[in-house]
């Protein structure tokens, strides 16, 4: 990289927001190590919602990446003067920031799967593959249905909370949306979004005060969810045969979990930026955390592409599966080892894919000038 693009690199670096992308850094590793521990289980002997670490992990790890995700396009808005202006300065650019890697990576996924299968599929399939990158889909729907709905709001949270709330329903969209993901997520998408449009920085300080009442209520709400007294089955594909009673409490009870959490997972990381701000673990985080695009797409392609499904098929022809035999305090050693090995190979990947600028667009739509 030429002293001219690192000096950009620095001038770039200034204008970030550090802590949410330390934030980043660190909610990126939780989606690696919850990933390592999916594709670990054989989820037809160990269901993945049976698994104390898969659990935990996701009750929030994606809802505060999708906040995040929405408090960074509100501030966009914001910075460009309003949705009329996003309109015409932004949209096109945000939009094929999020189809071109989903496409690009829809293309390597639909290699790997034919190397890995030795089976050829029809080429259409890149298209499924591309669609499977849910987050950034979602990402893609939520920025249609914000705008839209935003010409019916007059910037006073009062008024325009509901709807953008309403909004959620115009997020099931049949063959092109993703089921209950949609407005689950949205939820938090669009709390992000409005942190950013309604609260001042002042407003937002004050709300960090109350990190140990929320541990105890993120505490209370999980022994009460791992103990439902239903098994733990997949709800996304299952939900039709639930009652609503149930369909009611594990909703709530998961919406509640992804907000306490996110706030603690914030709360926390910013005590320990407080504590850390000298080392190296806060410097890479920092620098990192702007990269968190690339490092979500590669481990997708890395962990779920490729390691998961050789570790299942050694499982299934050894007999054997050494990672959950020894108990939770060995499983969570080593997938949570194997994942901090992981988020330096893939930050490696990372930086050698970005000193190419033709590579850099084609996969991320990032111009390095």
């Amino acid at each position: 990289m030429t002293d001219r693009q690192t000096d950009r690199q620095k001038e770039r670096q200034k204008e970030r927001n550090i802590f949410l992308d330390i934030v980043k850094y660190f909610t990126i590793f939780l989606v690696i190590w919850g990933h390592v521990v999916q594709q670990s289980l054989n989820p037809g002997v160990y269901p993945e919602h049976v698994d104390g670490i898969y659990r935990l992990i996701y009750t929030f790890h994606m809802p505060l990446f999708m906040g995040i995700s929405g408090y960074f396009f509100g501030k966009s808005v914001c910075k460009v003067g309003g949705v009329y202006s996003y309109l015409k300065k932004k949209l096109k650019k945000r939009i094929l920031g999020l189809i071109i890697p989903m496409l690009s990576f829809g293309v390597i996924a639909y290699f790997v799967q034919v190397f890995m299968e030795k089976k050829v599929e029809s080429p259409l399939t890149i298209l499924q593959q591309a669609h499977n990158i849910w987050f950034l889909g979602d990402l893609v729907i939520y920025t249609f249905v914000v705008l839209a709905v935003s010409f019916l709001c007059n910037q006073k949270f009062s008024h325009d909370w509901k709807y953008l709330l309403a909004g959620a329903i115009l997020t099931c969209i049949p063959q092109v949306g993703y089921g209950f993901r949609g407005p689950f997520f949205y939820l938090y998408y669009i709390a992000g979004y409005c942190i950013a449009m309604y609260l001042t920085n002042s407003k937002i300080v004050s709300l960090s005060k109350y990190g140990k009442e929320g541990i105890i209520v993120f505490l209370l709400t999980y022994v009460l969810y791992s103990h439902l007294p239903w098994p733990f089955e997949h709800f996304q594909a299952n939900w039709h045969s639930f009652s609503f009673i149930r369909i009611f409490t594990v909703i709530s009870l998961k919406i509640i979990l992804g907000f306490i959490g996110s706030y603690i997972a914030l709360y926390l990381i910013y005590q320990m930026c407080m504590k850390l701000q000298s080392t190296w673990l806060f410097r890479k985080a920092s620098r990192m955390g702007a990269y968190t695009l690339d490092i979500y797409l590669i481990q997708m392609i890395l962990v779920e592409r490729i390691l998961g499904p050789v570790y299942r098929q050694w499982m299934d022809i050894s007999g054997i599966d050494y990672l959950h035999m020894y108990g939770l305090l060995v499983e969570f050693i080593v997938t949570f080892s194997f994942a901090v090995v992981l988020i330096e190979i893939i930050c490696w990947i990372s930086r050698l894919v970005n000193k190419s600028p033709a590579l850099a667009y084609f996969l991320f739509y990032r111009k390095i000038s």
